[in-house]
């Protein structure tokens, strides 16, 4: 540790990389922060001590869980995974649902970890197991809709390190909840694609475009992408060339980095064999699909119920009723969706 006290123009370096920990308040993980950048930036001192971080992650202590998972999260959204893991594992050992879900989606990606898909399988099947019947409207419904298309994946690809192989059918179950009661549109998306090839539910064209539509109305790139493929080669729904370009160019804009490799080849194909007029009026659609929602609010149900005292009966027993709470909601400012008027009737002419 004093080689690092004499490195002042390297810390600096590193602080400066570091500027999320103005976030945090937890001094042995601003201390790893620190060291971290410093070995990151000096290959002298990594070279001479690489085992000088992960001995400082074994000395950390967390006032609790919460707190645990509040720092490591922090870590996590600036990108510094392996700086993460240890609040992470830290919270999600003593039941901190966050955390669980974090460390499933590190172990599924290989963020910070090594690659460990049984690991994350075991993870999502606890977190889908405990909470299946949790309300639409809870806060974590959209986390554990997420949880549930990542377990029908597994189900429908198989794992082979620990002899799960692949169930079509049981797939498209947790597709199918994750679909209809928490509306997740990687779900709706994989859904979509069973309908359309018949593995693990009865072929239906209609009913996977009506999947795909929900699903890319949500911004969902894949789903915008197929859609104008399949609207572009006009096989299973009348073709509509303006359409197949408009959501081909809404995909490209919206593909994350584990799909706009091949969104990106199928627009540039498609591109490539339209005219002008057709390029013309997939940018006016384009426009049209598209609104922003200004932020509101309005009030709405948390059926979250609570008795109320309202007397008292015949023999002195406490009369009850239950009524409901309700909270604000604001929507989301920029949030981008399409409209509906000409998209909504892709594939139900």
């Amino acid at each position: 540790m004093s080689e690092l006290s004499n490195k002042p123009r390297v810390l600096e370096q590193g602080a400066a990389r570091m500027y999320f920990l103005r976030k945090v308040a937890f001094v042995p993980l601003m201390l790893i922060a620190v060291v971290g950048s410093a070995l990151a930036a000096d290959p002298v001192v990594k070279d001479e001590d690489p085992a000088i971080f992960e001995d400082l992650k074994t000395q950390l202590s967390f006032s609790s869980p919460l707190e645990a998972y509040r720092q490591g999260k922090t870590a996590f959204d600036e990108g510094w995974y392996t700086l993460a893991l240890p609040a992470i594992e830290f919270a999600a050992k003593r039941g901190v649902f966050g955390a669980r879900l974090t460390l499933a989606k590190m172990y599924e990606l290989g963020l910070g970890v090594p690659v460990d898909q049984a690991a994350a399988f075991d993870l999502y099947k606890s977190i889908s197991k405990k909470h299946w019947n949790i309300p639409s409207y809870h806060p974590a419904a959209p986390y554990i809709g997420s949880s549930l298309a990542s377990l029908g994946l597994y189900y429908l690809n198989g794992i082979t390190e620990i002899g799960l192989k692949p169930d079509a059918k049981r797939a498209a179950t947790y597709f199918t909840h994750a679909s209809q009661f928490f509306g997740n549109p990687s779900a709706q998306y994989q859904l979509g694609k069973l309908y359309l090839s018949g593995q693990g539910v009865k072929k239906n064209v209609r009913r996977a475009i009506s999947w795909l539509n929900n699903a890319a109305k949500k911004k969902h790139a894949p789903s915008q992408a197929l859609l104008g493929q399949i609207l572009w080669e006009g096989d299973l729904v009348p073709k509509h060339q303006v359409k197949a370009l408009a959501l081909l160019i809404m995909a490209q804009k919206n593909a994350g980095p584990r799909d706009s490799e091949w969104i990106n080849e199928l627009h540039k194909t498609i591109v490539a064999a339209s005219d002008l007029e057709t390029r013309k009026g997939a940018k006016t659609a384009v426009a049209r699909w598209v609104r922003i929602y200004r932020p509101r609010v309005r009030i709405k149900g948390f059926v979250i119920r609570k008795k109320v005292r309202i007397g008292v009966a015949e023999g002195g027993a406490v009369r009850t009723r239950q009524v409901l709470k309700s909270r604000p909601v604001v929507k989301e400012e920029g949030r981008q969706v399409m409209g509906l008027g000409s998209f909504r009737e892709i594939g139900t002419e």
